[in-house]
């Protein structure tokens, strides 16, 4: 009996082990994933959140820059940078130097805090700042590396991390006469750069491999201070220093997260701040590196609730399955062996209602594309009985013609109409091969596709009217942007849906197509706006997606658009809908239904 229950036991515990082990196992990896790409997306931020704490810098030297400036003992000047300075508590230094690098005018902020100018004039010609402003002109700002600030000849004591913000400055006849420097100190900038997690590890370096920022003083401005750290050779900071050669990167790697993302300053401030008011331009090579450490000691610390959950429950089931088997143990022999048969039954049982309900679904989805190709099919049989009637007749008309013919003239008349038949019999018949072609098409091959390319690419096929700014094509992706579907068909989609809102497009008014992504209920859905002329579904509705069906005579076309994207979609289980107004413009509805069906 005692083995018997032993056995039970092993067969109920083991396989529910696993399965918990499984369950929690997967908990940490989703956890570990959702931590990592959390991380991932807040060091990428800092880029902005730099450019944002550069830009009122940058904005304050170029503005005392456009002040003419002939002598430095002009009072009032100096009585309007020390207002300045006292309402900005982070400039610790504003100075004017002249061509050869004398400073002209200091004003610094003392251990109180209070803006004191200065007698005492230093010579800066030989600082690399200053070797690098000599190179601005108008409208050009240099920012310099963080470093340690530096005063006649030694570092300033206690170390004061600043940047130096730099623009040329002219004298009321234009000409330039120097430079203006405000240091700025770098704490709090350092400070919001570097900040993370308690228990993590974040890095700044320099493109010049000094630490700007690290868990340890004694590693921050070491090449500057000309001081060796034996922390230096730690596995840590070694790995900080391989990861500076290397490109952005982020990687989970031995139950260890380590991200990096570089701050290209001057490229960054280029690229977000725009406005046509703002005619500064940021010279220089400031970049930072970002490097974020997350060791395993304090992934475990956060997944410590999925351990000692998967321990309780290992617990538990170890107790209530071994009582369990031990009282099955003592049924009696006969009720042992009709509970084996009724578990066999019921095993069965459960079996077949999975099987029943997968055939279920199966024959749902087979039922469902039946009556889709149903629809197909009958939609080609009125394709073909109406349309091909028509040049069939015209044929058969001019064969009768020709037997009637009574001279080689009479033939020669009949044959451009012959030739005008032959074609629009051509054209159609090649219309309708391609919609037999998207019904033949049992397996379309699709893959993972980035919605915003495909627009970009299709956008550029039609580069004439975009470039006349009438018209405009905007994107708003932000519920979801990669589909799994076929690429020649969505690209097909989304360059007919251009073409119609260029081809009907208003011209009482500037033209816009917008596509629009959302979910609904889980299922992804694509909406195309556009302000074109319309169509009024009261009077054209039901023939919109039908073949040769135009609705506006001031433009070209055949009537096949809208046809052939309704068929793609049918083909890869999608839908349209539409919505219009005449004079108003036009919305597309696609919703792509279970997708990734198909291969």
């Amino acid at each position: 009996m005692v083995r018997k229950a032993l056995l039970r036991f092993a067969l109920l515990f083991f396989p529910l082990l696993i399965i918990a082990l499984f369950w929690s196992n997967m908990q940490l990896k989703e956890q570990n994933n959702t931590l990592f790409m959390h991380e991932k997306g807040k060091l990428e931020q800092k880029t902005d959140l730099a450019v944002e704490f550069i830009k009122p810098i940058v904005s304050g030297v170029h503005f005392w820059s456009s002040f003419p400036f002939d002598s430095a003992t002009d009072t009032s000047y100096s009585e309007k940078i020390i207002r300045f300075m006292e309402a900005m508590p982070n400039y610790d230094q504003f100075r004017i130097l002249d061509t050869n690098g004398i400073e002209k005018l200091r004003l610094e902020r003392n251990q109180e805090g209070k803006i004191i100018p200065s007698t005492i004039f230093q010579d800066k010609s030989d600082r690399y700042y200053f070797i690098e402003s000599k190179k601005l002109t108008a409208n050009e700002v240099y920012i310099s590396k963080l470093d340690l600030n530096i005063e006649h000849g030694h570092l300033e004591f206690p170390f004061k991390p600043v940047f130096r913000c730099i623009a040329p400055i002219y004298d009321s006849e234009k000409v330039k006469i120097g430079v203006v420097i405000i240091n700025y100190r770098a704490e709090q900038f350092i400070k919001m750069l570097s900040e993370h997690d308690k228990g993590s590890l974040f890095f700044i370096t320099d493109h010049y491999g000094e630490f700007v920022s690290a868990p340890h003083d004694s590693a921050e401005f070491a090449l500057q201070k000309g001081v060796k750290w034996s922390g230096m050779s730690s596995p840590v900071y070694q790995q900080v220093k391989a990861l500076e050669e290397q490109k952005d990167t982020a990687f989970l790697a031995n139950n260890e997260i380590w991200i990096t993302t570089t701050i290209h300053l001057e490229e960054a401030y280029k690229t977000f701040v725009k406005s046509p008011s703002h005619n500064v331009q940021l010279v220089g090579n400031t970049s930072w590196k970002l490097t974020h450490y997350i060791p395993s000691s304090l992934l475990e610390q956060r997944n410590e609730p999925i351990y000692r959950g998967r321990m309780l429950f290992g617990t538990f089931a170890f107790i209530v399955l071994l009582v369990l088997s031990l009282v099955l143990a003592n049924r009696d022999a006969t009720k042992e062996k009709l509970h084996k048969r009724l578990n066999q039954s019921h095993q069965e049982l459960k079996k077949a209602q999975t099987d029943l309900e997968e055939k279920y679904t199966d024959l749902k989805k087979v039922s469902e594309k039946l009556q889709t190709r149903n629809s197909q099919l009958r939609e080609f049989n009125y394709l073909i009985s109406h349309n091909i009637r028509a040049p069939i007749t015209s044929i058969s008309t001019l064969t009768d013609m020709y037997e009637d013919a009574k001279s080689m003239e009479e033939v020669h008349e009949l044959n451009p109409k012959l030739k005008k038949i032959t074609q629009t019999l051509s054209n159609l018949v090649e219309d309708l091969l391609q919609y037999v072609r998207i019904l033949n098409a049992d397996k379309i091959a699709t893959k993972t596709l980035d919605l915003k390319e495909i627009i970009e690419e299709s956008a550029a096929l039609f580069i004439e009217a975009t470039d006349q700014k009438t018209f405009v094509i905007n994107t708003n992706l932000e519920a979801w942007n990669t589909i799994t579907f076929s690429s020649i068909y969505l690209k097909s989609i989304i360059q007919n849906l251009i073409s119609n809102a260029i081809k009907y497009r208003s011209h009482e008014r500037d033209a816009y197509i917008l596509f629009k992504t959302y979910k609904e209920k889980g299922v992804h859905k694509l909406e195309v706006v556009d302000n074109g002329i319309g169509i009024d579904l009261s009077k054209h509705g039901k023939d919109i997606f039908k073949l040769y069906k135009r609705f506006h005579k001031q433009a070209s076309g055949k009537g096949m658009g809208l046809f052939i994207i309704k068929s793609q979609l049918e083909a890869l289980n999608a839908t349209i809908e539409i919505k219009s107004e005449k004079g108003v413009g036009t919305i597309f509805t696609i919703t792509f239904n279970n997708i990734d069906n198909h291969e």
